[in-house]
């Protein structure tokens, strides 16, 4: 009796686990096909060309339906895009190799935006100062200015100048034999604040010179290697200039260390932006803000 009693329970236990995995198996049945729907939809979806885009005949893909402005017309239309730099070599930004070529952190930007409009790239580097760079933008003679261009007011009233994409600090190249001669022990920065020296810059340089150092006498150089060589000779007892600058002329030039001592000015940055005449300002370069 007893034995009955038991094979009937577990044949109640064997029905109920048989009966629970089968119902365990048809939801998991029905929660794959489910998904496998809603795959197959997302994936017709992104097949499906998006509404925003819109082809031209050349086969660039624009962003939007959105017409573009007059000055990108005119760049797609003439099949170029004009990049103005400065003739002499500015690394990190631009370098013109032995062949001709250009490279560096401007001109990879400047080739991007070129695929990106789907045009070629034409490099102008008949500016010999940044003030004949802008004064390019300003009359229309390249489309873009690129290059250690940092934001001043005087420039921005010649041309538009766009929010920095990089922030570099200042740097001074100090004179070791002056150091030496004032026993200056300490915070340099500070003593050359409260004393009289000489420091070199070149032009876009020399407002920011006097207001760091009220004392100081600028001395302006049209060229940042005559400026180097000046500090190195003592002719000048410090030269001021972005934060990559000297430190990659010290770096090219070993024998810089034995003649002058580099210091980061942390508390002044430079503002590095794109420029472009006046009137694309609003409707130029889309993505990047103006000021």
């Amino acid at each position: 009796m007893i034995g009955k009693r038991i094979k009937k329970r577990y044949s109640y236990f064997l029905f109920a686990v048989l009966l629970g995995l089968g119902a365990f198996w048809v939801v998991k049945y029905f929660s794959n096909l489910n998904s496998s729907q809603e795959l197959n939809e997302v994936k017709s979806t992104a097949d499906e060309p998006s509404a925003d885009l819109v082809e031209y005949e050349d086969g660039l893909i624009l962003e939007s339906k959105e017409k573009y402005s007059d000055d990108i017309r005119t760049i797609l239309e003439r099949g170029e895009l004009l990049v103005g730099v400065l003739s002499e070599e500015n690394e990190p930004f631009v370098i013109k190799e032995s062949n001709g070529e250009f490279r560096g952190y401007c001109v990879d930007f400047a080739r991007c935006l070129a695929d990106k409009l789907g045009v070629r790239l034409t490099i102008d580097n008949s500016a010999k100062t940044y003030d004949d760079l802008i004064r390019m933008a300003h009359d229309k003679e390249v489309d873009i200015a690129l290059g250690n261009l940092g934001k001043t007011e005087h420039r921005a009233t010649v041309a538009a100048l766009t929010n920095s994409y990089i922030d570099i600090h200042f740097s001074l190249m100090v004179n070791r034999l002056f150091e030496a001669k004032n026993e200056i022990d300490g915070n340099i920065i500070y003593f050359l604040r409260n004393n009289k020296f000489t420091i070199g810059a070149i032009s876009s340089y020399l407002r920011s010179a006097k207001e760091l150092f009220p004392k100081c006498q600028a001395v302006p150089y049209s060229s940042p290697h005559k400026m180097l060589e000046a500090v190195q000779k003592g002719e000048v007892d410090a030269i001021i200039d972005a934060e990559t600058f000297i430190e990659m002329e010290m770096n090219k030039n070993p024998e810089l260390y034995v003649d002058c001592a580099s210091y980061i000015i942390v508390d002044k940055t430079e503002k590095i932006c794109v420029a472009v005449p006046i009137e694309k300002a609003n409707n130029f370069l889309n993505g990047l803000t103006f000021v």
